[in-house]
């Protein structure tokens, strides 16, 4: 179904939304209609209607649906509701109203929203050249890290950190990774410009300690948000990894720059042998290093990585003699969040050749993992399917395979080809 333009959208709009734009105003309006609410009492629900229902039902369903979009609002939204350093309003008025009353997205106790602002704001500041500190809600000085690719800024991360004893987690909040780690994880990615969540997550392995617990915001470098948002699939909801070409290399670069960062800024030093030191002395001393890993960490910058030895690189130019591949691209994201990607080659030479597709899962520690054929699923253009990832493919003529690889992880796509008579 096409969309409504012109003066048939404006009537539309006019009839169903309360509020309309006044004058060269811009912007999106949505309305959804038959919102999945979680049932009553947390069980799934069936489809419900609401003059169907007894009153304290309708009451309790409707709580449920403000406190779902409350949520949701805060968690995708809350960059929105941080005032900039140097202004009084937020970047975007938002309220939810729940027919005649509206619902507070900000609490009385900030909790963690305190906290992701902290990391925002100091964001904001170093993209404007100043070096003024930033303090989270417990007082320590928000640390911001630029994130570099080739001598390039793609980003800033900026690590949050909070002692438990000073700010304990609200119960109940749903932005802290303290109280539901499940639904929020402890790294916020947005895009520069947007400065909408686009997802949460941990590369990291270190978690909260007896003692500290801490946060972390990445923004991507204005200049760079085009790469990011070229790895985004069409939910908006994710940085694929795996995407072909620059883009899926950006994205690489930058969460594995991201745990170096972490890995620095969380890193104690052993405690030098005491002899014989009694119970109460090994107490002080691992609380005062729990202590010590919430302080700011002189760190040297990693030296960049750099190329394969030419050993390697020999092999793979031989390769490249007999097969040409082209980077792969996202074609889309199935609903489990697996991705169909598509590959293009060239095999150099006259005749037939048979092409093996071999796909490995790259795990955090350089481990690959190996795919099996028939998991790929793989359709081949211009081929002959021989099944389980292989394919009959004419020297010299462009030909694509479109396969379906793990959800969000890292893949290493190769190809191999040899004669036909020699297989035969």
């Amino acid at each position: 179904m096409s969309p409504l333009t012109g003066d048939v959208a404006q009537a539309y709009g006019e009839r169903f939304f309360l509020r309309h734009f006044e004058g060269d105003e811009t912007g999106t309006s949505l309305l959804i209609l038959d919102p999945r609410i979680s049932a009553l009492r947390g069980e799934e629900s069936d489809v419900l209607d609401l003059g169907q229902l007894r009153h304290g039902d309708a009451m309790a369903l409707e709580g449920q649906f403000a406190r779902e979009a409350r949520s949701a609002i805060r968690r995708h939204l809350w960059a929105k509701l941080i005032v900039e350093p140097g202004c009084v309003q937020p970047p975007m008025p938002i309220e939810l109203h729940v027919h005649d009353q509206e619902i507070g997205l900000i609490d009385e106790e900030a909790g963690a929203l305190g906290f992701w602002g902290a990391g925002l704001n100091a964001i904001r500041l170093r993209a404007r050249g100043d070096e003024a500190p930033v303090l989270s809600p417990s007082g320590l000085p928000v640390e911001v890290h630029e994130v570099v690719r080739n001598r390039r800024t793609i980003g800033h991360l900026a690590v949050v950190k909070r002692i438990k004893a000073l700010e304990a987690a609200v119960e109940g909040d749903d932005l802290d990774p303290a109280w539901d780690e499940d639904s929020v994880k402890r790294i916020a990615m947005m895009r520069d410009q947007a400065e909408l969540v686009v997802t949460t997550d941990d590369w990291s392995d270190h978690t909260a300690s007896p003692v500290f617990d801490w946060i972390a915001v990445f923004k991507s470098a204005r200049e760079w948000d085009r790469v990011f948002a070229d790895a985004e699939p069409p939910a908006h909801d994710m940085w694929v990894s795996n995407a072909g070409g620059e883009t899926g290399l950006v994205i690489r670069a930058m969460r594995n720059r991201v745990r170096a960062i972490l890995r620095q800024t969380f890193a104690v030093p052993e405690p030098a042998a005491v002899p014989a030191p009694d119970t109460a002395r090994r107490g002080v001393g691992a609380v005062a290093r729990m202590f010590g890993m919430l302080l700011p960490v002189a760190t040297e910058e990693a030296p960049e990585r750099g190329t394969r030895p030419s050993q390697s690189r020999g092999r793979r130019s031989a390769r490249r003699q007999l097969i040409s591949i082209e980077a792969s691209r996202l074609l889309l994201t199935l609903d489990d969040g697996r991705q169909r990607q598509q590959v293009s080659f060239v095999v150099n030479g006259d005749g037939d050749f048979d092409v093996d597709l071999a796909v490995a899962v790259v795990g955090d520690d350089g481990a690959r993992t190996q795919v099996s054929g028939q998991a790929l699923d793989t359709e081949w253009e211009r081929a002959t399917d021989l099944g389980n990832g292989r394919a009959r493919a004419t020297g010299n003529v462009l030909q694509a395979a479109t396969f379906t690889g793990p959800a969000r992880r890292a893949l290493l796509i190769e190809m191999n080809a040899s004669s036909a008579d020699a297989s035969d």
